[in-house]
This record gives structure tokens, C-alpha cells and sequence, in this order.
């Protein structure tokens, strides 16, 4: 090759060079104007927190405190309707449904109603577990609460029905697959909704646990078992069969005026 020509392409290798080393790289979010930088924080919060806004630590007798994750009214109308959601015995925020907690919670800050996710201290452990959902009825009652839909899953089940009997602002208890052991105290509802799902194949709890858990329930609530196919214990991949009922439910239990959109700050 020519002396010439290599000395052309070397140069226009470097030409090259340079130019991409000028790229502008994209702004943080810290260099965009501030109120976006908060709307991009508050969205990569939510996605790390599975659609929940923040976690918050509530009190507790003998100093100690429990972790709830909130997500917070999104309309400028306020309710005194409240969610609460309990989880099984491997604890943490597992749901059921393919993260229904999630979308529920969404849907009624759209109507102006708040949600309370509980972290269990003790995961497995009745007492403490009631006392972490006790402290999170006491949470939402101060955020003006009046009525209180419990949502539980497995272990949850039993955590829901005890919170229920023991809170008088609990209106309704949704059950996905619950255990039998500790749910005995459901015949003490009193004018409280009680809808239960549960698949025949379950192949943690027995699907005639929750037959049996209706039964006891009294004859004079509003009570429901809906029964699936090949759903399992976590009903995953079933969200379009227990999406509606629930909402449904949800609904009927917990009226709200549909509530006006709330003002953006951002122009």
C-alpha cells in the first residue's frame, strides 16, 4: 500500500476518534430541571419498591418498631377507605396473583384511597405477625381511616381474619389460599365481607381448608369462595381470572366518589 495512503487512513482514524470521544453523554438526573429530577426519582423508587412509594417505620409496644410499604393517594380527593396487605409465612413482599398487592394498590391511589404492605418481624409467628398488622391499622387510622379491607395470602389468612375480629374498621378480608391452623376465630365476623380464592391443586395447603373455613364462617356475612384450576398455591399466571372478583368485592365494600385528577406541577 502507498506511503500516501496509509497516511489518509491514519488520519481518518483519528478524525474518528475524536469525534466520538465528543458525544455528549445523556444529563443525570441531578442536571435535568428539578421537577422532573423528582418525578424520574419518585418512578425509579416505585419500580424498586414494586409499585409502593416509600417504606416507613411504624411503632410497636416495648420499642420496637415494624416496616410497612405505602403507596399513597395519587387524586386530590381523600377517602376514608384503606387497604392493608398481609403476605404468607416466608414473609417479606411476596404476593399472590402475579403481584396483585401491587395493582390493587395503584388502582385505589387512583381513587384516593391509601395502602399499607406489612413487613413481618417473625415471619411464621402469629403473635408478632398480628402485632405488625395492628401497628399498620394504626398507621392508616391516622391517615384518617374508617374502613379497613385486609388482604392475605396462606399464613396471611389466619394474620387477616385475627386483625378483622380485633379491628372493628375492618369491612372486608380477602383470602388467596389460606391456611387452616389459627383462622378458627372466623366465626367471630360480624358484618364483614369475607371472599376467598383457592385452587383444587394447591400443593401447600389442601383446597378443602378454605371449604371448610366458608363453612365456619357466619351464615349471616356477605362470604364467597371462588374456586380455580391449575392456579397452585400462588394463583401466578391467573391475574385475569382474580383481578375482576377481587375488585369487585373491593368495590361493593369500600364505595368512593370517582376522584378528580390531581394538578401536575410539571408544565
Amino acid at each position: 500500500m502507498p506511503f500516501v495512503t496509509r497516511a489518509l487512513l491514519l488520519l481518518c482514524s483519528v478524525l474518528l476518534i475524536q469525534a466520538c470521544g465528543k458525544a455528549v453523554p445523556e444529563k443525570p438526573i441531578a442536571d435535568k430541571p428539578a421537577c422532573i429530577a423528582s418525578s424520574l426519582r419518585a418512578e425509579q423508587l416505585r419500580s424498586n419498591l414494586d409499585g409502593f412509594d416509600e417504606e416507613v417505620r411504624v411503632p410497636l409496644a416495648a420499642n420496637d418498631k415494624t416496616t410497612l410499604r405505602i403507596k399513597h393517594p395519587s387524586s386530590t380527593s381523600r377517602s376514608e377507605n384503606a387497604i392493608l396487605f398481609v403476605t404468607g409465612v416466608d414473609g417479606g413482599f411476596i404476593q399472590p396473583a402475579d403481584q396483585i398487592y401491587g395493582r390493587i394498590a395503584l388502582r385505589m391511589a387512583e381513587r384516593g384511597i391509601p395502602s399499607a404492605f406489612v413487613l413481618y418481624r417473625t415471619p411464621g409467628e402469629l403473635l408478632p405477625s398480628l402485632a405488625d398488622a395492628g401497628a399498620a391499622v394504626n398507621y392508616l387510622k391516622k391517615q384518617g381511616a374508617r374502613k379497613i379491607s385486609v388482604l392475605g395470602m396462606s399464613f396471611g389468612g389466619a394474620v387477616a381474619i385475627q386483625t378483622a375480629i380485633r379491628v372493628p374498621e375492618v369491612a372486608l378480608v380477602v383470602l388467596f389460599s389460606p391456611q387452616g391452623k389459627d383462622t378458627e376465630p372466623v366465626g367471630e365476623m360480624k358484618k364483614q365481607g369475607l371472599l376467598i380464592l383457592h385452587s383444587v391443586d394447591d400443593e401447600n395447603v389442601p383446597y378443602d381448608s378454605s371449604v371448610d373455613l366458608l363453612a365456619r364462617a357466619p351464615r349471616d356475612i356477605s362470604k364467597k369462595l371462588v374456586t380455580l384450576q391449575g392456579a397452585l398455591h400462588t394463583l401466578d399466571g391467573y391475574s385475569r381470572e382474580v383481578d375482576p372478583v377481587v375488585n369487585s368485592w373491593l368495590d361493593a365494600f369500600m364505595p368512593v366518589v370517582a376522584a378528580e385528577p390531581s394538578a401536575s406541577k410539571c408544565s
